[in-house]
Formats: C-alpha cells, structure tokens, sequence
C-alpha cells in the first residue's frame, strides 16, 4: 500500500510477503515443515511450477519467476480485507488488511481464505479444481444486486478463463457466496476444502468453445442486475441479462 508523494514518488505504508507464509512437508530439517493441509492459511512452496520469464503468452526466457502470478487486487473497505488472483494456482485469496506490516508478516498475516483449487493446500484433487487461470476476483459491494438477493459482501465476482478445462477451452463468469462469518473468519471444517462446494451463478451455464478469452478478461455487475462482460483476448464487451 502505497501514499503518493508529488506526482512520482510514493512511501510504503503497508505491506505483506508471500514468502512469510510458506508450509513444506518435504524436509523436517528445513523451515515451516507441517502437512499443508493441516495449514490452508499458507502456501505449499513445493506446489506449482516456475515459469520462464516474459508470463503466460510472453517471450520465455528461462530466467523468470513467475510462481503465482497474480494479476488482480481489490479491497474491500466495510471487511478492511483484501482480495488476489493467483492465475497459475488457479485460486484466489483473501488476506487480512487490519494488521501492522509487522504483524502481517506472523501468523496474522497467513490467509483467512482461498478458493478454486482444493488440491493447493491438499485438502482436494484435480476433479475438485473449478477455477482455470482465471481473472477479475471481487466484491460485488459496490457494483449491482447479487443473483441470489443475497449479501454483497459476501459475494464474488470472476472472469473464469477456462484454460485446462476438463470439458475444453471455453470461459466462464462465475458467482459465489463466501463462508463469510460474523467477526469476518470464514469458515472452513477439520478436513474440509473452503466453500462454497457450488455456484450461485454461472454465464453461459454450459460453456462453449465460442465464449474463450485465454487470458486478461473481466465483468462487472451493474445497477440493474444485467452483467458487463469484457472477453479480453478477442477485445469483446458485450452486456447480458440476468436470464
């Protein structure tokens, strides 16, 4: 979190690290070993794969890092948390924005949920993955009303690519309520992936090889219930109705 400073510079107000949340069940010798599924809240350091440099699409190199890959991040004021899109592990994460930079870097900081592939932090298989390098997490707080009537802040919006889909190429808008809980947790059960185990809303509901953007790509909810769609790789908007 970045306060601006004349018209080019910035000061660092807040930050948080990836690398302070690690879990490995490979190596008892070496630091953060436990079974990851007994740690949903941090991240399986021997799980995923190094990309060559340049990202998806771009020219590799073979001297990149590109392990997450996350491409989105939104707040949401009212819950002071916030929202990122890891596109190579297929999930999305909510962290905790109420912390010191200090405190981020500790136990607090870990992530209070995630979603879209189970099989992260053990706790699932690939047939339990329903996100494929998706894009666009967010609140609908501040856009229009949920599919459902049910609490905006509480639901999500994404732009599912659809790259590896096992039915084909073919994207997605996906709707979803969180397991939202009073005091801003979210709950998750002993041996349980996080929930919701189903959507509330999908566009189109049975995907087609016609509606693919590969990569970039968003949607936004607007005021009167109808959904902006924006299929990235073919530079398409188009709006449909909540039918």
């Amino acid at each position: 979190e970045v306060v601006p400073e004349g018209t080019e510079g910035g000061q660092v107000v807040w930050e948080r690290h990836a690398w302070d949340h690690l879990i490995q069940n490979v190596n008892p010798a070496l630091p953060n070993y436990g079974n990851p599924s007994d740690h949903p809240g941090r991240f399986d350091v021997n799980y995923g794969e190094v990309s060559s440099g340049g990202g998806p699409g771009g020219p590799g190199s073979g001297t990149g890092g590109d392990w997450f890959h996350c491409n989105a991040v939104a707040f949401h004021p009212g819950l002071n948390q916030i929202v990122l899109n890891s596109r190579n592990w297929n999930e999305f994460y909510i962290i905790d924005h109420a912390t010191s930079t200090e405190e981020a870097a500790g136990f607090a900081g870990d992530l209070l949920y995630r979603w879209g592939n189970p099989a992260a932090y053990g706790r699932g298989t690939s047939s339990d993955q329903v996100l494929y390098t998706q894009h666009d997490p967010h609140w609908l707080t501040d856009e229009g009303p949920t599919s459902l009537g049910g609490n905006p802040d509480a639901t999500m919006l994404v732009y599912n690519n659809g790259n590896a889909r096992p039915s084909g190429p073919a994207s997605t808008v996906d709707e979803l309520t969180l397991p939202l809980q009073p005091d801003g947790t979210y709950f998750l059960g002993d041996d349980a992936a996080y929930g919701p185990a189903s959507l509330d809303w999908v566009y189109p509901q049975f995907p087609f090889l016609d509606f693919f953007s590969p990569n970039i790509s968003g949607a936004q909810r607007q005021p009167n219930g109808n959904t902006l769609i924006c299929e990235g790789s073919d530079g398409q908007l188009f709006e449909i109705t909540p039918d």
